[in-house]
C-alpha cells in the first residue's frame, strides 16, 4: 500500500473514496490465499473493479452513524417549530425564509418514512454485513465457478474452506486500508471500533458466512424471494457487469 499523505483528511463518509481501496497487489493477495483457478473471462481487472466497488460502499456504510427514534422525533419538533415560528414572523422587518413547498412536502415524507422504519426496529443492526456478504459470495461464485460454503477450520490440523479464505482476505485488506488512513477524530472511541470492519476468523466468520448465504432478496424477473448471493452471482456473470 502506498505511503499516506500526512496532510490528507482522515476517513469519514465524505473523504472516503479518494483512492481505490484495493490495489493490484491486494487483489493478488486475495486470489493467492483463495487458491482457486479463475473462470475463463474473469481476470484481475474485473475482480479489482467489483471488489473496490463492494469494499468502498461497505466502508462508507460503516462510516455513517445511526440514531434512534427519540432523536428523530426531536429533529421533527425542531422542524415543526421553525415552520410555525417562521410563518408568525412574516410581518416582521427581518422575517426568516419560509421553506419552499416542494422541499417541505419531501421533508414531511422523509420524516414519515424514517419514523416507520425506526418504529419497526430500523435497518439491520449491521447493514454493512448485509450489504457486503451476499455480494462478496455472489462474486466468489461467479469468478471461481463454484457454490460458496461456510466451511471454516475447527482444529489446528484443518484449514478454512476457499469461501472463508476469500471473504477473510477481503476483510483483511479492507482493514489495512482503514488502519492506513485513520478515522476522523470526530468519531467516538466506540464508533471507531465499529468501523474496524468485521471479524474474519473462527466461529464469528462461520456465523457471518451462514448469515450471508441465508439473506434473501426479491428476484424482479421471477417475482420470488431467492438467496441474495445467487442474484448477485447472476449479475456479475451478466454482460452489464463485464462491460
Amino acid at each position: 500500500m502506498t505511503e499516506k499523505d500526512p496532510s490528507a483528511p482522515k476517513l469519514n463518509p465524505y473523504t472516503h473514496g479518494e483512492k481505490k481501496v484495493l490495489d493490484a497487489s491486494a487483489i493478488d493477495r486475495i486470489l493467492n490465499v483463495t487458491r482457486l483457478p479463475l473462470q475463463p473471462g474473469f481476470g484481475h481487472r474485473f475482480i479489482k473493479y467489483h471488489l473496490n466497488d463492494l469494499v468502498y460502499f461497505s466502508i462508507a456504510i460503516s462510516l455513517f452513524t445511526n440514531y434512534n427514534i427519540k432523536v428523530l422525533k426531536r429533529l421533527r419538533k425542531y422542524f415543526d417549530d421553525y415552520e410555525k415560528l417562521s410563518l408568525k414572523l412574516q410581518l416582521s422587518r427581518d422575517f426568516p425564509p419560509v421553506t419552499p413547498r416542494e422541499w417541505h412536502l419531501k421533508t414531511l415524507k422523509w420524516f414519515e418514512e424514517m419514523e416507520a422504519d425506526k418504529t419497526r426496529g430500523g435497518r439491520p443492526k449491521d447493514s454493512r454485513l448485509r450489504y457486503f456478504l451476499p455480494r462478496a459470495l455472489g462474486l466468489y461464485s461467479t469468478v471461481f465457478g463454484t457454490t460458496p460454503t461456510p466451511t471454516v477450520a475447527k482444529t489446528d490440523s484443518q484449514s478454512d474452506g476457499p469461501t472463508a479464505l476469500f471473504v477473510a482476505a477481503i476483510i483483511e485488506e479492507a482493514g489495512r486500508y482503514i488502519d492506513h488512513n485513520g478515522v476522523d477524530d470526530r468519531y467516538t472511541a466506540d464508533q471507531k471500533e465499529r468501523i474496524r470492519w468485521i471479524s474474519a476468523t473462527g466461529d464469528a466468520l462461520e456465523a457471518q458466512l451462514k448469515l450471508g448465504l441465508k439473506i434473501m432478496n426479491s428476484d424482479r424477473k421471477q417475482k420470488i424471494q431467492r438467496p441474495a448471493w445467487q442474484i448477485y452471482a447472476e449479475f456479475f456473470a451478466s454482460p452489464v457487469a463485464r462491460r
